[in-house]
């Protein structure tokens, strides 16, 4: 079959892969599907423990805006299919998942929005005075509205709602994690000396995640469609673990936090 052949009809090709009629031959992608997702919610979850117990964000806050956008888009593809393809369980389990993700994001655009500490980190060098809660808000929006725009763009390229387009992307997503997020965290490990604004935990299942996302047996990418069957698709995976590995050997050289980061009484930061 030619290459690009294998573009078309994304949705019957998920449906083929993941089926729960042809269990128990679909177990690899379900599970390469479960093990996939549940890294991307534990990537969240780590964030919200760090953010309650020290007051800090893990992410820098444009990447929050483009995964806002990301699976706000993902929403209404999953919604679309769900009801176009008779509630096929793995789009009717990402139709109610992606906006709990949604959610978790907002929860962390919210905080650097309302901390005056926070915004001053995101924005402070845009403006001389004091960054407001309402200038922060419009810098976020826009931010959103440019990401929203530009995945729209490429989306339709790639078929559009109907056609899953967003599947194509969600590799590449996770990879933006980690090209966005590297500065952000040497950034504040120089300033303050210690591992701030950052987790030895969100380094590991990062690296973890983005490595499972290439290597054949284990990437749901590659069990759903041979469309990901190119080198180019290893060369990114390659070229991105190697950048995670080293944000995960950075975090190890620098100091650990000191208790008196922790702004819970009695309890320890993240590690």
């Amino acid at each position: 079959m030619d290459y690009m052949a294998y573009f078309n009809n994304m949705p019957q090709q998920m449906i083929d892969a993941m089926s729960l009629e042809a269990f128990p031959e679909t177990l690899p992608a379900i599970f390469a599907f479960l093990l996939c997702s549940t890294l991307g919610f534990l990537l969240y979850i780590w964030a919200l423990r760090v953010m309650a117990r020290e007051g800090q964000d893990v992410y820098p806050l444009y990447m929050h805006c483009w995964m806002l956008s990301i699976d706000f888009i993902g929403t209404i593809t999953f919604w679309t299919l769900m009801f176009q393809y008779d509630f096929f369980w793995m789009f009717t389990l990402y139709g109610i998942c992606l906006p709990i993700w949604m959610c978790l994001e907002l929860r962390c655009i919210y905080f650097a929005i309302k901390d005056p500490q926070s915004r001053q980190d995101e924005f402070g060098l845009i403006t001389k005075e004091p960054v407001t809660t309402s200038q922060a808000l419009l810098y976020c929006a826009g931010t959103w509205a440019v990401s929203f725009t530009v995945n729209m763009y490429i989306l339709s390229c790639l078929g559009g709602f109907d056609n899953c387009a967003i599947f194509l992307l969600y590799m590449i997503t996770n990879n933006v994690i980690i090209y966005w997020s590297w500065r952000y965290w040497r950034e504040h490990a120089t300033m303050d000396g210690y591992r701030s604004h950052n987790a030895m935990g969100v380094q590991i299942i990062m690296l973890i995640q983005v490595t499972i996302q290439w290597i054949p047996g284990l990437s749901w990418y590659l069990a759903v469609s041979p469309f990901f069957n190119q080198p180019w698709f290893y060369a990114m995976g390659i070229v991105c673990s190697l950048v995670q590995a080293y944000n995960l050997y950075m975090t190890m050289k620098t100091p650990a936090k000191p208790d008196s980061v922790s702004i819970v009484p009695g309890k320890k930061p993240i590690w």
